[in-house]
């Protein structure tokens, strides 16, 4: 589990927002995971039978409710700007939730993200997909009392609760790894 300073990304959504754009959370949690996976691509692999299995094609899988109950649509990342997330994300969610399938969907994700924050859920346990190597679990930004150079102040935080998969992952990739998604959420926006 690692704690998120939240207060750029809630700025960010509200400039979306404010430019009458579709970017959710989830896009900026997509980001970050696909900025990671860049950083330490050893982790975008999984295992098949006995054998190491390492990809050249980020794929994030985005846990969805539907009527037919949770699904995790693959979204495969061409393009990492947070637009053209956007764009896949709500024609993942759309295809989803109606039913049908996205090519690619046979593809191995190397991240699936389950974002209960809306629920007010504030960490979880993080239970892996068979054949995916990482399952990171967002819980809901809340302002907290922290200690920051000395002074006590009030800043929106987030908790991720992040699963690995250790025959693909070692520990020194899982805080590599979990640490490059802390930095792109923290500094979102930032120098954009």
């Amino acid at each position: 589990m690692i704690d998120i300073d939240a207060t750029a990304v809630k700025a960010a959504l509200a400039a979306a927002k404010a430019a009458g754009s579709t970017i959710t959370l989830n896009d900026f949690l997509i980001e970050a995971c696909v900025l990671a996976v860049q950083a330490e691509p050893s982790v975008n692999a999984h295992i098949r039978g006995t054998r190491l299995v390492t990809h050249g094609q980020i794929v994030i899988s985005l846990a969805v409710d539907t009527a037919r109950g949770l699904r995790t649509p693959k979204i495969p990342i061409a393009d990492p700007s947070l637009d053209a997330i956007a764009r896949q994300r709500v024609q993942a969610i759309a295809a989803i939730q109606q039913g049908s399938v996205l090519p690619d969907q046979d593809h191995p994700a190397v991240v699936t993200i389950s974002n209960l924050g809306k629920f007010g859920i504030k960490a979880g346990t993080p239970v892996l997909n068979l054949d995916e190597p990482v399952l990171v679990f967002a819980g809901a930004i809340e302002d907290r009392v922290v200690a920051i150079d000395g002074a006590v102040v009030v800043r929106p935080y987030m908790t991720l609760s992040i699963a690995y998969d250790h025959r693909v992952v070692d520990g020194m990739q899982a805080a590599r790894f979990t640490s490059a998604i802390k930095a792109r959420l923290e500094n979102t926006g930032v120098g954009q």
